[in-house]
């Protein structure tokens, strides 16, 4: 199986789209907690997986 997401924030200047996707230390935004959602989810079924991952942010 072979899985691909892409997250796009889209919006005029000074919007807050970097603040959506990053967050700040109090308040983390879609970025840190999608992948904290996925790491999560590995180590529930790490023993039903062989991972082969990478992370490219742009």
């Amino acid at each position: 199986m072979h899985l691909t997401g892409t997250v796009l924030a889209y919006g005029v200047t000074s919007s807050g789209k970097t603040h959506t996707m990053h967050g700040d230390h109090n308040f983390p935004g879609t970025i840190p907690l999608a992948i904290k959602d996925v790491f999560s989810i590995i180590q529930e079924v790490s023993d039903l997986l062989q991972l082969k991952s990478y992370m490219v942010l742009f």
